[in-house]
């Protein structure tokens, strides 16, 4: 179902799915998919062609763009008086994308798992729907024989939305901005490239504050407050993708070095254990600064710590993190 993967001009990306495929076959497509499109200031989803699918992955994909938990949709069946939901998932195979704009792109071909897709976020108010009134098919079923000539698809459950408490059957999910069906990509990509403009303009300057309020941190050492406000600063810069291991590795040693605040540097090489609790060369930089600042313990328990994982991992550099443990045991054994 995955046709289409791109980024088109001013960083938007494009996804054309003609389908949303059952979880065991879908799932690895749909992460490789969602990581190109990750790094995009805005998405279009083409559903323009799309007759449904897999309830499962209509739920996967639809979590890519959420980091709430919240229920989507709702299907009852009658004849077993059951009620099955579909919430989002709060652990999908790639990154998050929650407040990148998003445009879903719907005509008279889109139906059934695709006109979910599309009331679910129109209802959550998660995107803008752009193009045609869908084919209006929201209603579970199956086909019924009756005679060996003919049968009838009788619905045997009803989608509930839990915002609206109803469905699109035979109404159709009707898009904000409808168009021409040979106008419709184009409307949807520039009204992405506005959003995507605003979207930069905004997070630049929620980037800005971020490093500014770590960089204030960095200007005085409090015993109780330097650690935790440190670790927190770093955090959100890590996960909103500004600063990574080598970055946080690099400050650490500016700070140590350059700026001569081994206090504070120490405060940023141990954050940077806690974000990469896998990564032998945190813990060698962390037991480097906890040396200079003359705790010999810490320091060892972290040199063994990183020589482990690079054990346990075959590092080429497992030497390199050996020669840090030996000249720790040897301090210690001169102390003695």
């Amino acid at each position: 179902g995955f046709n289409t993967v791109k980024i088109m001009e001013g960083n938007v990306g494009y996804l054309d799915l003609r389908s949303f495929a059952a979880p065991n076959i879908g799932f690895e497509v749909a992460d490789a998919a969602m990581k190109i499109l990750s790094n995009a200031d805005a998405i279009i989803i083409d559903l323009s062609q799309n007759g449904g699918g897999s309830p499962p992955m209509v739920q996967y994909l639809c979590s890519y763009f959420f980091d709430k938990h919240l229920l989507l949709n709702k299907l009852y069946f009658r004849a077993r008086d059951e009620m099955h939901e579909f919430w989002t998932l709060d652990e999908v195979g790639g990154t998050k994308m929650a407040d990148v704009p998003l445009f879903i792109i719907t005509s008279n071909g889109t139906f059934s798992g695709a006109e979910e897709f599309s009331y679910n976020m129109q209802t959550q108010k998660r995107a803008t729907l752009v193009g045609q009134t869908t084919r209006g098919g929201a209603n579970p079923g199956q086909h019924m024989g009756i005679n060996e000539n003919l049968d009838v698809f009788m619905p045997t459950g009803m989608a509930i939305n839990p915002i609206t408490n109803t469905n699109w059957e035979g109404t159709g999910v009707v898009p904000e901005v409808e168009t021409t069906i040979d106008g419709t990509l184009a409307k949807a990509h520039a009204l992405a490239l506005e959003a995507a403009e605003a979207y930069r303009v905004e997070r630049k300057d929620l980037y800005s504050k971020m490093i500014n309020h770590l960089y204030t941190n960095f200007e005085k050492y409090t015993p109780e407050k330097s650690k935790k406000a440190i670790l927190e600063g770093l955090t959100a810069c890590h996960d909103a993708a500004l600063l990574n291991e080598s970055d946080i590795n690099t400050l650490g040693y500016e700070y140590l070095m350059q700026h001569d605040k081994p206090k504070i540097a120490e405060c940023i090489f141990n954050a940077n254990t806690i974000l990469y609790p896998n990564s032998p060369n945190a813990f060698d930089s962390y037991g480097e600064s906890l040396l200079i600042n003359g705790d010999l313990e810490a320091s060892h328990r972290n040199y063994q710590k990183a020589v482990f994982i690079a054990t346990s991992n075959n590092d080429e550099n497992i030497a390199l993190y050996q020669r840090g443990l030996d000249n720790i045991n040897a301090k210690i054994k001169e102390k003695k």
